[in-house]
């Protein structure tokens, strides 16, 4: 074994390694998650070049190589930032999506449809977004003969949220006992949902005031220049 594949091996038993796959495994880039190790063997090898040439460097034009190694890292390691960026909009997007998508499913069982017809309306139900994707691709694949156990389980792989398992494993129940057993839990479900997103909503508000602070005393005081000036200039003036 290599050094580099040892560090490689390293790094996908480390927490970055299960970030790294958790957000293919949502993004559904299968190919990604089976070549982690000469993707990243590769990565370090890569890495290893630019402080190399780095330090190589340094003997030549000293400090200005730092502007070199740092914007080759930057630019080495940003499909990692996009992959983080990625994966945190898909997982926040399918946070927001899961209430309204609960919402309707409660209203269909309401009206008397069954149990898995009211999971297919609600996904075709409005704009389209990730969740809706997960279980529409889901239904297809079962209407093609695939287990609905198994279609289950990849939207719950895919998703990797909590709610999206409770309903998953509410709605198996459902479809096994009946749904009215259910409605009290699936109910329940949508009004923890509903809270969390209004928690989060006052959560954003706060963080986007507390940015807007520094912004406004800029204004603030540029605009107190303003109207001071004219004043001051008399002021200056008379002496």
């Amino acid at each position: 074994m290599s050094l580099f594949t040892y560090f490689a091996l390293k790094l996908q038993q480390s927490a970055y390694g299960r970030f790294y796959l958790r957000a293919q495994e949502m993004l559904d880039n299968n190919e990604k998650m089976l070549s982690f190790m000469p993707d990243h063997v590769c990565l370090l090898q890569r890495q290893s070049l630019i402080l190399l040439l780095g330090l190589l460097g340094y003997l030549w034009c000293k400090e200005k190589i730092f502007l070199f190694v740092f914007l080759a890292t930057f630019l080495h390691l940003r499909p990692l930032l996009v992959l983080r960026r990625n994966e945190k909009a898909l997982s926040r997007s399918m946070h927001h999506a899961f209430p309204l998508y609960i919402s309707n499913l409660i209203i269909f069982l309401e009206a008397g449809y069954p149990m898995e017809t009211a999971l297919r309306h609600s996904a075709t139900m409005g704009n389209k977004n990730h969740l809706k994707t997960l279980f529409l691709e889901a239904f297809q694949a079962i209407d093609n003969g695939e287990k609905r156990e198994v279609a289950w389980q990849n939207i719950v792989r895919r998703a990797k949220d909590p709610y999206v398992s409770k309903l998953i494993f509410v709605a198996e129940q459902g479809m096994r006992i009946g749904k009215r057993q259910v409605m009290g839990s699936l109910t329940m479900l949508s009004a923890q949902c509903w809270k969390e997103q209004l928690d989060d909503m006052q959560k954003d508000s706060a963080r986007a005031s507390a940015k807007m602070v520094f912004p406004m005393m800029i204004m603030f005081f540029a605009v107190a220049i303003l109207a001071m000036a004219p004043g001051l200039i008399t002021l200056f003036s008379a002496f």
